[in-house]
C-alpha cells in the first residue's frame, strides 16, 4: 500500500486509462510487466518508477504544459524543481524539459508512453516525492 494516496479525480482517470497504455508506459520505465492489469494496481506501482524516471532524466516538459505547471502550489513547484534539477519556476522547468525531449525522447519512439502520461501522473509523483523528502 503506498504512502501516498491518490485524489478521487486521478483514481476515475487511472481505471479508464487503456491498459494498453499503462503497459507501454511500464515499458518505457523498465518495469516488469504483470501479468493481469488492474490499472489502479498498476498505477500505484507506476508512481515510484516515474520518479526515478524523472530525477534519473528529467521529465520532457512542453510550453503546452505550462498550465498544468502553473496550476501547482508553490510547494509542489519547488519540490518538481528539485526533482527536476532547476529553479523552482514555470520557466525554468519547461526549458529543462525542452532539453530532456530533445536529448532524451527525441531519439525515436522510446519514452513516447511517458511523454503522454507526464501531466497524468505528475501531483501523484510530486506527492510521493512529498512523502519521501
Amino acid at each position: 500500500m503506498p504512502d501516498f494516496q491518490f485524489t478521487a479525480e486521478e483514481i476515475e482517470i487511472f481505471r479508464i486509462l487503456p491498459e494498453d497504455m499503462l503497459l507501454e508506459l511500464c515499458r518505457d520505465l523498465n518495469m516488469i510487466l504483470p501479468e493481469t492489469v488492474v490499472n489502479l494496481d498498476l498505477a500505484v506501482q507506476i508512481v515510484p518508477e516515474f520518479l526515478d524516471h524523472a530525477k534519473r532524466y528529467g521529465l520532457p516538459f512542453h510550453k503546452l504544459n505550462s498550465d498544468s505547471l502553473n496550476d501547482l502550489t508553490e510547494r509542489e513547484l519547488q519540490i518538481l524543481a528539485d526533482i527536476c534539477h532547476v529553479k523552482p519556476n514555470v520557466r525554468a522547468i519547461l526549458k529543462h524539459g525542452t532539453k530532456v525531449f530533445k536529448t532524451v525522447h527525441e531519439k525515436g519512439r522510446k519514452y513516447h508512453a511517458i511523454r503522454l502520461n507526464m501531466i497524468t501522473f505528475l501531483k501523484p509523483i510530486i506527492r510521493y516525492e512529498m512523502n519521501h523528502h
